[in-house]
């Protein structure tokens, strides 16, 4: 069911006005209870992990108070906030959102991880922004072999890793000690999480960054939403992927076929554009100009009735 968003008015807290002039143009008056608790927490120097449903404003929650300590110490030099990603199409996503809060307030935000071409990268190198988003394969990578980035983020003060769940595991053993690598070689002493789905959000950031987490958590507000779950009762199941995607195409909805493998992506783009529909591949290998025009298509375009797609656009798209 939908949900409304929680206020509290007489929570008092003091946006730089840069900030406040900026939401304000955007509609916004009022943040929600738990962005407030964030940003009270987040300016008081605490690790924090913020806990709230997809697309309620959990990017606010710590980019909002993250630009406030930016404009706090307009002297500082190089890198202050590296915010980590696990997928380039939900940085690109978000990077492009947080630039509507960071650019009016005469902050910068780049992105690097493998899309980003010589050129660009030099450009960070050489002026680095205030905001850098990346990955943690990107960090590894340059630190072990590349002394560029380690010398723009020496500076850094905070990191924010959204979608801290994907870090669990083998994996998350792994990027626990490309944290701590990047802890000796930067300032950063002050950890941000972000997440939708976990119920061990505070345990599971402290052994994951190793530090004492303080939980928020918030509701934020969203519309109604419908979740249906079919057998495919003998059919091939790409056959039935196809046969939905013709009761959603005829009303007029887009939609996103996730698949286990690229082989059954490019399966899935054949047959549907056999039953004569016109449907498109999302996955790794591909070129970052295809991949980025089919992202910006099924957001802002009418070209495709679907992306058929590996995990490259799963987490907050």
């Amino acid at each position: 069911p939908e949900t409304e968003a929680e206020f509290v008015p007489n929570m008092k807290i003091k946006i730089n006005q840069k900030i406040k002039s900026n939401l304000e143009k955007k509609g916004i008056k009022e943040l929600y209870k738990y962005q407030k608790l964030a940003f009270k927490s987040i300016l008081s120097g605490n690790n924090v992990v913020v806990t709230a449903p997809t697309a309620s404003g959990k990017t606010e929650a710590f980019i909002i108070p993250i630009l406030n300590k930016i404009l706090d110490e307009p002297n500082h030099k190089g890198v202050y906030a590296v915010i980590v990603y696990p997928t380039k199409a939900l940085a690109s996503d978000q990077k492009n959102k947080i630039e509507k809060y960071a650019n009016p307030c005469d902050n910068t935000i780049k992105t690097i991880d493998g899309d980003t071409p010589p050129d660009q990268r030099k450009k960070i190198w050489d002026d680095p922004p205030n905001i850098l988003v990346t990955n943690f394969d990107m960090i590894h990578i340059h630190l072990w072999k590349d002394k560029d980035l380690a010398r723009v983020l020496r500076g850094t003060k905070i990191m924010a890793v959204d979608e801290i769940h994907k870090y669990d595991g083998i994996f998350g053993a792994n990027v626990h000690h490309v944290i701590q690598r990047l802890k000796r070689i930067s300032k950063i002493n002050q950890i941000i999480g972000a997440t939708a789905t976990l119920d061990n959000a505070e345990e599971f950031c402290n052994i994951l960054f190793g530090h004492k987490f303080e939980l928020i958590e918030g509701s934020g507000k969203h519309g109604t939403r419908t979740f249906v779950i079919l057998a495919p009762l003998g059919k091939d199941i790409r056959k039935t992927a196809i046969e939905l995607l013709g009761y959603l195409k005829s009303s007029a909805h887009k939609t996103l076929i996730f698949n286990n493998s690229r082989m059954d992506a490019e399966e899935i783009m054949i047959e549907g554009k056999r039953a004569g529909h016109n449907i498109a591949v999302h996955r790794a290998g591909l070129e970052a100009s295809y991949r980025k025009n089919i992202e910006a298509e099924i957001k802002n375009g009418k070209k495709y009735d679907a992306i058929s797609s590996t995990s490259t656009l799963e987490l907050g798209i």
